[in-house]
C-alpha cells in the first residue's frame, strides 16, 4: 500500500506545482507532478493535449514520456481523430480503470500518436481550460488497473485546483500561442487535401513521426498523386511550421542559372546583377526547402547540392564568404533514383543524404477508397472558385464510372474532371446525371494493353549513357577499326571519345581495368 496524501500535504503540491507552473512552464510543472505522485499512486506518466469540441483536431501540449512526437492531428470534415474514449464529453473527468478489455483499440490509439502501448492499464482525464472552441486536457496513466478510486480522483483534483484557478482567472498563455499560429500558419489547402485520403492512412502515420525532426524526407511517386500535398503535412507539423516553406521546380532552373537560383548573387556578381538575390535556401532559413523533380537536376548540380547539404553554408556568387543556413529538404521525384544510380547519373552520396526517411505515395488506381471523399473535397472546392451554389450531395453510386477508370493522371485528373463537369453544368441540378455519363479520357496509345511507363523515363542522356557502355563492354573497350565501338556506333574515334570523358565512361574492358 502506498502513501497516501494528508489534506496539508495535498494542498501544499498543489500550491508548489502552480508555482512551478507560472515559474518555469507547464512542462517542468507535470514532471514533478509525475515524481510525486509516482510515489504515492503509480502514476506513471502524465500529459497534456488540447482537442477542439467537434474531435477534429488534436494538439499535443507537453508530455513526461519522451517517446511522445508532437504533432498536430486534423481530421477531414465530418469525421473524428482516434480518441482513446470517443463518446466521453470532453468537459467532463472521464476515469479508466481498465483499458486493457478493449487493448486493440488502445493499443492503436498508442500507434496513431507516434509512441508505444507502454503498458498503460489506467486513465484518468481531466479537463482544466476551455476557451474558443478548445477544451484543454490532462490526462494521467498508470500501468496498474483499478488504480483510480473516488478518493484518489478528487485527491487529484484538489492538487490541479490552485493551478485550475489560475488560468481560469489570468487565462492560459499556452492557448493564445497556439491560436496565434493557427492564425499566421493556416491549414494549407494541399494538407486539408491529404486529410480526404483514407487510402494514405499509413503515409500519414509516417508524416506524423518524421514531421517533428529535421531529418531529410524523399518522396516518391508517380505525377499527381499527391506528393507536394505530403511536403506541406511535413512542414506544418513541424518545429518549423511558422518559417517559410520553399518550393522548387528541379526541372525549371537551367544549368546557367543554377548558382543564383539556389545561392543567391551579389550586386554586380555578372552582367544584368543590378541588385542583390537571395537564393532558395537563403529564402528557406529556418523553414523547410522543397525541391520537387530532384532527379532533373544535373550531374554538376548534384555536387552543390550535396556540398550544402553536407556542411549547412553556401556561398552566393560574387561573394567570398560562407553564409550558414538553417534549413530542413524535402525532396520529391517521380522517378526511379535506384535506377539512377546504378545508371551513374544520380549520386550514390547525394541518394543517401536526402533519402534518410523515404516516403511512398500510392497512385490513385491503388487506393480507390480515395475517390469518393476526394470527388467531394474537389467540387467544394470548385464551388468556391466558380462563386457557384454548394453542389448537392452525391453518392457512391452517383459516380460509379469513376471507379472503373484507372485515373493514370492521378489527383490531377479527378480534380480536372471535377471541374469540367461543374463548369459544363450551370444550374447544379443536372450534375449526378453528369457524373453518370462522364466520358474519362483513354489511356494513351500503347498504354491500353495494358503495360505502364515504369516510374521515371530515363533522359536522352542515361540512354546514351548505358548504349555506349554496352557497346564498349561488347567491343571489350576497342575503339578504332572495324568491329570497334566507333565502327558500331557509326561516329569517329574522337567523336566516341568526347563522349566517353563527358559521360564520366571508363575506355577499358572491365576485365582489363
Amino acid at each position: 500500500m502506498r502513501e497516501k496524501l494528508n489534506t496539508s500535504a495535498t494542498e501544499e503540491v498543489g500550491r508548489s506545482f502552480r508555482n512551478i507552473y507560472l515559474c518555469d512552464g507547464l512542462e517542468c510543472a507535470i514532471f514533478f507532478l509525475r515524481t510525486v505522485l509516482a510515489e504515492k499512486m503509480s502514476i506513471s506518466h502524465i500529459n497534456v493535449i488540447s482537442i477542439t469540441s467537434d474531435r477534429r483536431i488534436l494538439v499535443p501540449i507537453c508530455s513526461t514520456k519522451t517517446g511522445c512526437h508532437p504533432h498536430r492531428e486534423i481530421t477531414p470534415h465530418g469525421s473524428r481523430v482516434c480518441d482513446i474514449s470517443p463518446d466521453s464529453a470532453l468537459d467532463s473527468i472521464l476515469v479508466l480503470n481498465d483499458i486493457s478489455e478493449n487493448i486493440r483499440a488502445y493499443t492503436r490509439y498508442f500507434s496513431e500518436k507516434g509512441t508505444t502501448f507502454s503498458g498503460h492499464l489506467a486513465l484518468l482525464r481531466m479537463p482544466f481550460y476551455k476557451k474558443d472552441d478548445v477544451v484543454y486536457l490532462m490526462q494521467f496513466w498508470s500501468q496498474t488497473a483499478h488504480i483510480f478510486t473516488p478518493r484518489r480522483v478528487r485527491t487529484i483534483r484538489q492538487l490541479l485546483a490552485p493551478f485550475v484557478e489560475r488560468v481560469k482567472k489570468a487565462g492560459f498563455p499556452l492557448h493564445e500561442k497556439h491560436m496565434a499560429e493557427e492564425n499566421r500558419s493556416p491549414l494549407t489547402p494541399n494538407y486539408d487535401l491529404l486529410c480526404q485520403c483514407r487510402g494514405m492512412v499509413e503515409v500519414q502515420k509516417k508524416i506524423a513521426h518524421v514531421a517533428p525532426t529535421d531529418a531529410p524526407v524523399l518522396i516518391e511517386g508517380e505525377t499527381g498523386v499527391g506528393k507536394e500535398c505530403v511536403a506541406d503535412a511535413l512542414h506544418e507539423l513541424s518545429a518549423r511550421a511558422r518559417g517559410p516553406l520553399v518550393k522548387v521546380n528541379c526541372g525549371a532552373i537551367s544549368e546557367s542559372l543554377l548558382d543564383s537560383a539556389l545561392f543567391g548573387h551579389e550586386r554586380g556578381s555578372f552582367t544584368g546583377a543590378i541588385h542583390a538575390h537571395e537564393g532558395f535556401f537563403e529564402q528557406a532559413d529556418r523553414g523547410t526547402l522543397f525541391l520537387d523533380e530532384i532527379g532533373e537536376l544535373s550531374q554538376g548540380a548534384q555536387v552543390k547540392l550535396l556540398r550544402v547539404l553536407n556542411d549547412h553554408t553556401i556561398q552566393k556568387v560574387g561573394s567570398s564568404r560562407a553564409q550558414r543556413v538553417d534549413v530542413r529538404l524535402i525532396a520529391a521525384t517521380n522517378r526511379d533514383l535506384q535506377a539512377m544510380v546504378r545508371a551513374g547519373t544520380f549520386r550514390k552520396d547525394l541518394y543517401y543524404r536526402i533519402a534518410v526517411y523515404p516516403i511512398s505515395v500510392l497512385p490513385l488506381r491503388h487506393r480507390h477508397e480515395d475517390i469518393f471523399g476526394l470527388t467531394e473535397y474537389f467540387m467544394r472546392e470548385a464551388a468556391k472558385t466558380m462563386g457557384k451554389n454548394v453542389p448537392p450531395d452525391i453518392s457512391r453510386s452517383d459516380i460509379a464510372p469513376f471507379y472503373a477508370h484507372d485515373w493514370p493522371g492521378n489527383l490531377r485528373e479527378l480534380k480536372n474532371t471535377v471541374e469540367r463537369l461543374m463548369i459544363d453544368d450551370d444550374t447544379g441540378q443536372n450534375l449526378k446525371e453528369a457524373f453518370q455519363s462522364v466520358a474519362l479520357a483513354e489511356e494513351p496509345a500503347g498504354v491500353a494493353d495494358g503495360f505502364r511507363p515504369p516510374a521515371g523515363w530515363p533522359t536522352l542522356e542515361e540512354l546514351k549513357k548505358s548504349y555506349i557502355a554496352a557497346v564498349l563492354q561488347y567491343t571489350r573497350g576497342k575503339m578504332t577499326g572495324p568491329g570497334s565501338a566507333s565502327d558500331i556506333l557509326g561516329i569517329h574515334y574522337t567523336t566516341l571519345r568526347a563522349h566517353v570523358r563527358k559521360l564520366g565512361l571508363s575506355m577499358k574492358h572491365p576485365h582489363e581495368a
